[in-house]
């Protein structure tokens, strides 16, 4: 298997218990959500560890930019997990769609597979984190 079609694996497997909460909540199960709002901190301090890591390779000319908002999402998204939930999974959608803007910005900093693979992952784990908080008390 090559080292593009793991990492898609990976990624979309990352993004599956996002949507395994959502369906959880929908069966009622609203002991999912506070599991949820922990596991998508972790995923946001993941990728912002990856952001971080750029800073060392082929983002170097942007290691400031890098730096701070890698350490200010994670510093965030361990908050988010210190609040109620409606707010914690609105807090956690804006901070990934922001990590991805980060991206974006900044150009080309993977290939474009794997670029491709950050839209998709973004827009699925954004918008079941906007769904939990719709369904979130």
């Amino acid at each position: 298997m090559t080292s593009p079609a793991l990492a898609r694996i990976l990624t979309l497997a990352g993004a599956l218990p996002f949507w395994l909460g959502v369906a959880a909540l929908l069966a009622g199960e609203t002991w999912v959500g506070p599991v949820v709002v922990i596991y998508a901190a972790l995923i946001a301090s993941f990728v912002a560890g990856i952001h971080w890591g750029l800073t060392f390779g082929p983002a170097a000319g942007h290691s400031r930019t890098l730096l701070i908002t890698s350490n200010g999402v994670t510093l965030a998204a361990w908050g988010a997990a210190l609040l109620p939930q409606r707010p914690a999974f609105a807090l956690l959608a804006l901070l990934f769609a922001g990590l991805y803007l980060v991206e974006r910005r900044l150009g080309a900093l993977w290939p474009d597979w794997f670029a491709r693979l950050r839209l998709l992952a973004t827009a699925l784990v954004v918008s079941a984190l906007l769904i939990l908080a719709i369904l979130s008390v």
